[in-house]
Protein backbone atom coordinates (compact mmCIF):
# COMPACT_ATOMS: atom_id res chain seq x y z
CA UNK A 1 0.00 0.00 0.00
CA UNK A 2 1.97 3.25 -1.25
CA UNK A 3 2.28 5.99 1.23
CA UNK A 4 1.11 4.10 4.29
CA UNK A 5 2.81 5.57 7.36
CA UNK A 6 2.55 3.39 10.71
CA UNK A 7 2.77 4.28 14.75
CA UNK A 8 2.57 2.39 17.53
CA UNK A 9 2.07 3.03 21.73
CA UNK A 10 0.38 1.91 23.93
CA UNK A 11 -2.57 4.07 25.11
CA UNK A 12 -5.77 3.33 27.26
CA UNK A 13 -4.74 -0.42 28.79
CA UNK A 14 -3.64 -1.80 25.19
CA UNK A 15 -1.08 -1.51 22.51
CA UNK A 16 -2.58 0.97 19.74
CA UNK A 17 -1.41 0.46 15.94
CA UNK A 18 -2.21 3.61 14.02
CA UNK A 19 -2.34 3.63 9.96
CA UNK A 20 -2.41 6.95 7.47
CA UNK A 21 -1.93 6.80 4.12
CA UNK A 22 -0.95 10.61 3.29
CA UNK A 23 1.47 11.18 -0.04
CA UNK A 24 3.62 13.93 2.48
CA UNK A 25 5.87 12.13 5.59
CA UNK A 26 6.51 14.62 7.57
CA UNK A 27 3.17 15.57 8.37
CA UNK A 28 1.86 12.14 8.46
CA UNK A 29 3.75 11.61 10.86
CA UNK A 30 2.86 15.11 12.47
CA UNK A 31 -1.05 13.87 12.78
CA UNK A 32 0.18 10.47 13.76
CA UNK A 33 1.87 12.15 16.74
CA UNK A 34 -1.18 14.28 17.62
CA UNK A 35 -3.41 10.97 17.57
CA UNK A 36 -1.00 9.58 20.62
CA UNK A 37 -1.78 12.90 22.35
CA UNK A 38 -5.27 12.16 21.85
CA UNK A 39 -4.96 8.84 23.17
CA UNK A 40 -3.06 10.18 26.42
CA UNK A 41 -5.64 12.81 27.12
CA UNK A 42 -9.08 10.45 26.71
CA UNK A 43 -7.20 8.08 29.10
CA UNK A 44 -6.64 10.81 31.63
CA UNK A 45 -10.40 11.67 31.25
CA UNK A 46 -12.11 7.87 31.26
CA UNK A 47 -9.51 5.63 33.25
CA UNK A 48 -10.04 4.40 36.42
CA UNK A 49 -7.15 3.38 36.89
CA UNK A 50 -5.68 7.18 37.13
CA UNK A 51 -6.53 8.62 40.45
CA UNK A 52 -6.85 11.88 38.90
CA UNK A 53 -9.08 11.16 36.26
CA UNK A 54 -12.38 12.46 35.47
CA UNK A 55 -14.08 9.09 35.57
CA UNK A 56 -12.44 8.53 39.12
CA UNK A 57 -13.55 12.12 40.16
CA UNK A 58 -16.92 11.59 38.88
CA UNK A 59 -16.92 7.90 40.92
CA UNK A 60 -15.69 9.51 44.16
CA UNK A 61 -18.47 11.75 44.23
CA UNK A 62 -21.16 9.77 43.26
CA UNK A 63 -24.67 10.95 44.44
CA UNK A 64 -23.70 14.62 43.83
CA UNK A 65 -24.65 16.52 40.74
CA UNK A 66 -21.44 17.15 39.11
CA UNK A 67 -20.65 19.15 35.63
CA UNK A 68 -18.44 17.11 33.09
CA UNK A 69 -16.43 17.92 30.21
CA UNK A 70 -18.03 17.44 26.55
CA UNK A 71 -16.55 14.37 25.92
CA UNK A 72 -17.43 12.70 29.34
CA UNK A 73 -21.20 13.60 29.14
CA UNK A 74 -21.28 12.54 25.01
CA UNK A 75 -20.03 9.26 26.08
CA UNK A 76 -21.97 8.79 29.02
CA UNK A 77 -25.64 9.65 27.33
CA UNK A 78 -23.88 7.21 24.09
CA UNK A 79 -23.35 3.99 27.00
CA UNK A 80 -27.07 4.44 28.67
CA UNK A 81 -28.53 4.64 25.24
CA UNK A 82 -26.77 1.68 24.44
CA UNK A 83 -27.46 -0.25 27.82
CA UNK A 84 -31.04 0.34 26.94
CA UNK A 85 -30.73 -0.80 23.25
CA UNK A 86 -29.17 -4.28 24.45
CA UNK A 87 -31.91 -4.37 27.31
CA UNK A 88 -29.00 -4.03 30.33
CA UNK A 89 -27.06 -6.63 29.13
CA UNK A 90 -24.26 -4.19 28.15
CA UNK A 91 -24.45 -1.49 31.59
CA UNK A 92 -21.51 0.72 32.39
CA UNK A 93 -22.36 0.40 35.70
CA UNK A 94 -20.68 -2.69 36.81
CA UNK A 95 -17.49 -1.74 37.96
CA UNK A 96 -18.01 -1.94 41.78
CA UNK A 97 -19.40 -6.06 40.45
CA UNK A 98 -15.39 -6.30 38.88
CA UNK A 99 -13.33 -4.84 41.80
CA UNK A 100 -15.61 -7.49 44.22
CA UNK A 101 -14.06 -10.05 41.65
CA UNK A 102 -10.72 -8.47 42.48
CA UNK A 103 -10.50 -6.70 39.48
CA UNK A 104 -9.50 -3.27 41.11
CA UNK A 105 -6.52 -2.77 39.23
CA UNK A 106 -4.53 -2.69 35.37
CA UNK A 107 -4.10 -6.39 34.54
CA UNK A 108 -0.88 -5.55 33.37
CA UNK A 109 -0.40 -5.28 37.21
CA UNK A 110 -3.28 -7.63 38.52
CA UNK A 111 -3.11 -10.31 41.60
CA UNK A 112 -4.35 -13.21 40.94
CA UNK A 113 -6.66 -14.94 43.66
CA UNK A 114 -7.43 -11.27 44.72
CA UNK A 115 -10.20 -11.33 47.51
CA UNK A 116 -13.52 -9.36 47.46
CA UNK A 117 -13.02 -5.83 48.41
CA UNK A 118 -16.38 -4.55 48.73
CA UNK A 119 -19.63 -5.59 49.97
CA UNK A 120 -22.64 -6.43 47.52
CA UNK A 121 -23.48 -3.22 45.27
CA UNK A 122 -27.30 -2.25 45.78
CA UNK A 123 -29.67 -3.40 43.34
CA UNK A 124 -29.25 0.01 40.83
CA UNK A 125 -28.18 0.18 37.58
CA UNK A 126 -27.62 2.69 34.53
CA UNK A 127 -31.49 3.46 34.79
CA UNK A 128 -31.03 5.30 38.33
CA UNK A 129 -28.49 7.73 36.71
CA UNK A 130 -29.75 11.37 36.17
CA UNK A 131 -28.69 13.83 33.79
CA UNK A 132 -28.95 17.65 33.25
CA UNK A 133 -28.52 17.96 29.48
CA UNK A 134 -28.49 21.65 29.74
CA UNK A 135 -26.20 22.30 32.33
CA UNK A 136 -24.11 19.35 31.40
CA UNK A 137 -24.46 17.55 34.77
CA UNK A 138 -24.28 13.95 35.94
CA UNK A 139 -25.69 12.82 39.00
CA UNK A 140 -25.39 8.78 39.97
CA UNK A 141 -26.96 7.27 42.95
CA UNK A 142 -24.23 7.28 45.76
CA UNK A 143 -22.34 3.89 45.69
CA UNK A 144 -22.87 3.25 41.89
CA UNK A 145 -19.78 3.38 39.48
CA UNK A 146 -19.19 4.07 36.23
CA UNK A 147 -16.45 2.12 33.69
CA UNK A 148 -16.52 2.09 29.91
CA UNK A 149 -14.11 -0.51 29.19
CA UNK A 150 -14.11 -1.16 25.67
CA UNK A 151 -16.35 1.96 24.70
CA UNK A 152 -14.15 4.17 26.12
CA UNK A 153 -11.45 2.63 23.52
CA UNK A 154 -13.92 2.80 21.14
CA UNK A 155 -15.34 6.13 21.05
CA UNK A 156 -11.35 7.45 21.19
CA UNK A 157 -10.71 5.71 18.16
CA UNK A 158 -13.99 7.24 16.28
CA UNK A 159 -12.72 10.33 17.35
CA UNK A 160 -9.06 10.00 16.33
CA UNK A 161 -10.37 8.50 13.13
CA UNK A 162 -12.79 11.55 12.09
CA UNK A 163 -9.47 13.76 13.31
CA UNK A 164 -7.60 11.89 11.00
CA UNK A 165 -9.47 11.39 7.62
CA UNK A 166 -9.78 14.70 7.12
CA UNK A 167 -5.95 14.37 5.52
CA UNK A 168 -6.76 10.47 4.60
CA UNK A 169 -7.64 7.27 4.58
CA UNK A 170 -6.83 5.64 8.37
CA UNK A 171 -7.21 2.70 10.47
CA UNK A 172 -6.42 2.30 13.88
CA UNK A 173 -6.13 -0.94 16.08
CA UNK A 174 -7.07 -0.44 19.84
CA UNK A 175 -6.17 -3.50 21.70
CA UNK A 176 -7.79 -5.93 18.45
CA UNK A 177 -10.77 -3.68 17.94
CA UNK A 178 -10.23 -2.07 14.35
CA UNK A 179 -11.83 1.25 13.76
CA UNK A 180 -11.48 2.07 9.90
CA UNK A 181 -12.15 5.71 8.27
CA UNK A 182 -12.44 5.69 4.04
CA UNK A 183 -10.82 2.71 2.18
CA UNK A 184 -7.55 3.53 0.92
CA UNK A 185 -6.55 3.92 -2.66
CA UNK A 186 -7.78 1.33 -5.16
CA UNK A 187 -9.37 -0.78 -2.37
CA UNK A 188 -12.76 -1.75 -1.39
CA UNK A 189 -12.08 -1.47 2.24
CA UNK A 190 -8.88 -1.68 4.81
CA UNK A 191 -8.24 -5.47 4.76
CA UNK A 192 -8.31 -6.84 8.25
CA UNK A 193 -9.13 -10.33 10.20
CA UNK A 194 -10.75 -11.89 12.82
CA UNK A 195 -8.44 -13.37 15.25
CA UNK A 196 -9.02 -16.68 17.03
CA UNK A 197 -9.46 -17.16 20.72
CA UNK A 198 -7.03 -17.47 22.72
CA UNK A 199 -3.52 -16.35 23.46
CA UNK A 200 -0.53 -17.24 20.83
CA UNK A 201 0.35 -17.43 17.44
CA UNK A 202 -3.42 -18.99 16.40
CA UNK A 203 -4.15 -18.23 12.69
CA UNK A 204 -6.50 -15.92 12.44
CA UNK A 205 -10.22 -16.93 11.57
CA UNK A 206 -11.63 -15.22 8.57
CA UNK A 207 -10.71 -12.02 6.75
CA UNK A 208 -12.43 -8.98 5.42
CA UNK A 209 -12.78 -5.12 4.66
CA UNK A 210 -13.75 -2.62 6.28
CA UNK A 211 -14.46 0.93 5.53
CA UNK A 212 -15.90 4.06 7.68
CA UNK A 213 -16.88 1.03 10.05
CA UNK A 214 -15.99 -0.67 13.72
CA UNK A 215 -14.94 -4.61 14.12
CA UNK A 216 -14.95 -5.17 17.56
CA UNK A 217 -14.24 -8.53 19.75
CA UNK A 218 -15.49 -9.25 23.24
CA UNK A 219 -13.92 -12.54 24.87
CA UNK A 220 -13.49 -14.34 27.47
CA UNK A 221 -9.87 -15.68 26.78
CA UNK A 222 -7.90 -12.63 27.90
CA UNK A 223 -8.95 -11.22 30.98
CA UNK A 224 -9.44 -13.84 33.16
CA UNK A 225 -8.26 -14.98 36.73
CA UNK A 226 -8.82 -17.11 39.71
CA UNK A 227 -10.60 -16.27 42.79
CA UNK A 228 -11.00 -18.38 45.85
CA UNK A 229 -10.57 -21.29 43.68
CA UNK A 230 -13.26 -19.62 41.11
CA UNK A 231 -12.35 -18.92 37.54
CA UNK A 232 -13.44 -15.15 36.91
CA UNK A 233 -13.37 -13.19 33.49
CA UNK A 234 -13.69 -9.15 33.01
CA UNK A 235 -17.44 -9.79 31.25
CA UNK A 236 -19.81 -9.01 33.43
CA UNK A 237 -23.58 -10.83 33.12
CA UNK A 238 -25.23 -7.24 34.76
CA UNK A 239 -28.10 -9.80 35.74
CA UNK A 240 -26.15 -12.17 37.93
CA UNK A 241 -23.29 -9.06 39.11
CA UNK A 242 -20.25 -11.85 38.29
CA UNK A 243 -18.33 -13.09 35.12
CA UNK A 244 -21.05 -14.62 32.51
CA UNK A 245 -21.60 -18.13 32.40
CA UNK A 246 -21.23 -18.37 28.78
CA UNK A 247 -20.49 -21.16 26.51
CA UNK A 248 -19.26 -18.51 23.69
CA UNK A 249 -15.36 -17.79 23.64
CA UNK A 250 -15.65 -14.58 21.76
CA UNK A 251 -18.24 -12.60 19.44
CA UNK A 252 -17.34 -10.13 16.97
CA UNK A 253 -19.20 -6.94 15.61
CA UNK A 254 -18.98 -4.62 12.76
CA UNK A 255 -21.15 -1.56 13.21
CA UNK A 256 -20.69 2.35 11.55
CA UNK A 257 -20.38 2.86 15.28
CA UNK A 258 -17.88 2.20 17.72
CA UNK A 259 -19.49 2.25 20.48
CA UNK A 260 -22.33 0.23 19.81
CA UNK A 261 -19.77 -2.05 17.99
CA UNK A 262 -18.24 -2.78 21.22
CA UNK A 263 -21.90 -2.82 23.59
CA UNK A 264 -23.84 -5.66 21.38
CA UNK A 265 -20.30 -7.54 21.21
CA UNK A 266 -20.87 -7.61 24.95
CA UNK A 267 -23.78 -8.15 24.91
CA UNK A 268 -23.19 -10.81 22.34
CA UNK A 269 -21.18 -12.45 24.78
CA UNK A 270 -23.10 -12.49 28.21
CA UNK A 271 -26.20 -14.45 26.53
CA UNK A 272 -24.24 -17.75 25.05
CA UNK A 273 -23.96 -18.65 21.43
CA UNK A 274 -27.50 -19.61 20.13
CA UNK A 275 -29.02 -16.65 22.15
CA UNK A 276 -25.97 -14.40 20.47
CA UNK A 277 -26.63 -15.10 17.08
CA UNK A 278 -30.01 -14.90 17.28
CA UNK A 279 -30.04 -11.31 19.15
CA UNK A 280 -27.50 -10.45 16.82
CA UNK A 281 -29.30 -10.96 13.68
CA UNK A 282 -32.88 -10.02 15.07
CA UNK A 283 -30.94 -6.52 15.11
CA UNK A 284 -29.48 -6.89 11.79
CA UNK A 285 -25.80 -6.51 12.59
CA UNK A 286 -22.71 -8.31 10.65
CA UNK A 287 -21.50 -10.56 13.70
CA UNK A 288 -19.32 -13.90 14.33
CA UNK A 289 -19.37 -16.05 17.04
CA UNK A 290 -17.00 -18.69 17.92
CA UNK A 291 -18.42 -21.36 20.42
CA UNK A 292 -16.24 -22.64 23.41
CA UNK A 293 -15.59 -26.00 21.43
CA UNK A 294 -14.57 -23.80 18.50
CA UNK A 295 -18.19 -24.01 16.61
CA UNK A 296 -18.71 -20.44 14.57
CA UNK A 297 -21.93 -18.72 13.97
CA UNK A 298 -22.02 -16.01 11.73
CA UNK A 299 -24.91 -14.02 10.69
CA UNK A 300 -26.56 -13.60 7.79
CA UNK A 301 -25.42 -9.84 7.08
CA UNK A 302 -22.22 -10.83 7.68
CA UNK A 303 -22.11 -13.86 5.51
CA UNK A 304 -21.77 -12.33 2.08
CA UNK A 305 -18.60 -9.59 3.26
CA UNK A 306 -16.82 -12.23 5.08
CA UNK A 307 -13.95 -14.97 3.80
CA UNK A 308 -13.24 -17.78 5.83
CA UNK A 309 -9.72 -18.82 6.45
CA UNK A 310 -9.32 -22.77 5.26
CA UNK A 311 -8.45 -23.98 8.68
CA UNK A 312 -12.10 -22.86 9.70
CA UNK A 313 -14.29 -24.41 7.11
CA UNK A 314 -14.61 -27.71 9.34
CA UNK A 315 -15.99 -25.09 11.86
CA UNK A 316 -19.55 -24.84 10.06
CA UNK A 317 -19.30 -28.44 9.03
CA UNK A 318 -22.15 -29.17 11.84
CA UNK A 319 -23.77 -25.81 12.00
CA UNK A 320 -26.96 -26.24 9.41
CA UNK A 321 -28.29 -22.83 9.49
CA UNK A 322 -25.02 -21.43 7.79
Amino acid sequence: MENCHTLQFKGMGSQIKVWLQHDNEARAHQLLRQTVRLFSLAETRFSRFISYSELTELNNRSGEWIQVSDQMFEIICRAIALAHETDGLFDPTQLRALEQMGYGRSFTNFAPNAQTLHSKQAEMTYQDIELDPLNQRIKAPKGLWLDFGGIGKGFTSQKAVSFLQECGPCLIDAGGDLTAGDAPEGLAGWPVSIASPGQGDQPDIAKLFIANQTLATSGVDFRHWEQNGNHRHHIIDPRTAVSAQTDTLSVSVIADDACAAEAWATAGLVVGFEAGFEMLTAVDLQALLVHKEHHLLITPKLQAQVQLLEHSQHSLEHLSRI
